[in-house]
């Protein structure tokens, strides 16, 4: 999935899981209708739920008269920003874009290992601020709909020469420095696990050491085989450094214990430093050049959409 799109749903799901949800400081009646989109309804119960949770984000809780107008401009933009779903919506519709059930599925298991979250945890999480896991894969439904309507409508339309990536590379080149780091995968032993025997297991090939992670592993990440990435060598603890400047890539560690829990490490590979060439760091700096470009292109497309759409809005 496109780092635009991972970006939008991090975004969105920091709204999600931010501090318990407040009062939006409306008093209008709650199931009115907000705003018409082209026949399409928001219900104004469903802007004060995502406005309400941008205010308890930024913290705003004062009476005066600067947070009543912080609140109403909070109030304004989510109304706006959930026109925008529904046009984005519409479109995608019209032109047959589309997203999958198991695409959704996908970036949300995604999501909760990044919280560090069970699927139990997470969704009783979304409960506590007041939304609710359907919710959450609407979210993420249109999020990607969004990104889609970008590249078929916007990103095409955009080009960077390579004089530019070239400027850019000679004037950022310290940017490109890629740190000594490690990729590790871990598996945290669940109660009652006989990690020896698992061990045995990997070790004699029985099984891999991703499989084991699955079927083993208590930690955040197991579904993902425990992989948790690469990790820059400087963040390690001394324990880790150690352990892992004795193994070659592809091998397990001993047990090892933390809080009382047992767990085995693998290096699946190792990165030393280095600075990308110019033409390793392409891809990189035509995204960095790519994004405002695509900003702008982004708001000229939405502007068209929404000067040619039938919006009534039905609240003052």
């Amino acid at each position: 999935m496109p780092k635009v799109l991972r970006y939008l749903i991090a975004a969105l799901f920091a709204l999600a899981l931010a501090a318990p949800v407040q009062a939006a400081g409306q008093t209008r009646v709650l199931n009115q209708v907000a705003a018409i989109v082209n026949g399409d309804m928001i219900a104004l119960s469903d802007v004060q739920r995502h406005s309400a949770q941008e205010i308890a984000r930024r913290g705003i809780t004062g009476g005066d008269a600067d947070s009543a107008r912080a609140r109403e401009q909070i109030f304004v933009a989510t109304l706006d920003s959930m026109i925008m779903d529904i046009l984005i919506r519409q479109e995608a519709a019209r032109y047959g874009v589309s997203s999958s059930d198991a695409e959704v599925e996908n970036e949300l298991r995604m999501i909760q290992q990044r919280a560090q979250m069970t699927p139990r945890q997470f969704e009783d999480q979304l409960i506590r601020q007041g939304s609710t896991l359907a919710q959450a894969k609407e979210e993420i439904h249109n999020s990607i709909l969004r990104q889609r309507m970008i590249t078929v409508m916007v990103a095409r339309k955009i080009i960077v020469t390579r004089e530019e990536v070239a400027g850019y590379y000679a004037e950022h080149q310290n940017e490109f420095i890629i740190q000594h780091s490690v990729d590790v995968s871990l598996l945290l032993a669940k109660p009652g696990t006989d990690l020896r025997k698992v061990r045995d297991e990997i070790i004699s090939g029985k099984i891999s050491f991703a499989d084991a992670a699955r079927k083993y592993s208590s930690a955040p990440n197991a579904a993902n085989g425990g992989q948790m990435g690469a990790i820059p060598w400087r963040e390690l603890n001394q324990e880790w450094k150690q352990t892992l400047s004795n193994l070659m890539p592809g091998q397990v560690s001993e047990i090892m214990r933390a809080g009382g829990t047992a767990y085995l490490l693998q290096l699946n590979s190792t990165l030393e430093e280095a600075t990308l060439s110019l033409e390793e760091a392409t891809p990189q700096i035509e995204e960095i050049l790519r994004a405002p470009k695509l900003n702008e292109r982004f708001e000229e497309y939405y502007a068209q959409l929404r000067k040619n759409a039938v919006v009534e809005i039905k609240i003052k």
